[in-house]
């Protein structure tokens, strides 16, 4: 038997399973039984990484003044059955003005404590908050970029990055350097 038949063979006995148990369609809640979903992650993050007080206050400020330069889909590449290239929506970028003595780390951690608290409900979000998703845990890092910040927001389906996508450009549209208090239009 040639070796191209043995593979083929191979590849063809593996897709009856592959069929029966799509991965992209099974929640994670299912796929990791002990997980306990967004919520759960939140609550175990929560204590540890997040301020309170007047340094939350603060925290809200950045947010609520923050001034956004782009926003942009983030792809992932990827193949199609055919064997054509077909890039995927993996989240979106958000390039936004460096605010003041604030570290990437520290407005990653900002940005990814305003994701718990939306999540968990403790806080109302922005208005087409693109750091947070109702039922759903997204991923948050923030590195520098031209002068800039550019926060990377990742969630765990082409669907809801999709919808990442669309609130950060309509976030970014409000809080746009033309939009800011006292702008040239």
């Amino acid at each position: 038997m040639s070796p191209r038949l043995m593979l083929t063979m191979s590849l063809a006995s593996l897709a009856p399973g592959c069929a029966s148990h799509p991965a992209s369609t099974r929640p994670v809640s299912e796929a990791h039984p002990g997980w306990g979903g967004p919520s759960a992650q939140a609550r175990q993050t929560r204590p540890d990484a997040c301020a309170s007080g007047a340094a939350e206050a603060d925290d809200i400020r950045l947010l609520t003044t923050m001034t956004v330069v782009a926003a942009e889909p983030v792809y992932a590449p990827g193949h199609s059955d055919l064997g054509t290239r077909d890039d995927r929506i993996s989240g979106t970028k958000i390039v936004f003005r460096q605010p003041d003595g604030v570290s990437p780390g520290r407005m990653t951690r900002i940005l990814r404590c305003h994701s718990i608290h939306a999540l968990l409900g403790v806080v109302d979000t922005l208005p087409d908050d693109p750091f947070s998703l109702p039922g759903t845990w997204v991923g948050i890092k923030v590195r520098p970029e031209a002068g800039n910040y550019a926060a990377t927001v990742e969630a765990d389906s082409t669907a809801h990055n999709l919808e990442l996508v669309a609130r950060a450009k309509a976030f970014a549209k409000a809080k746009s350097a033309r939009s800011a208090p006292g702008a040239q239009n």
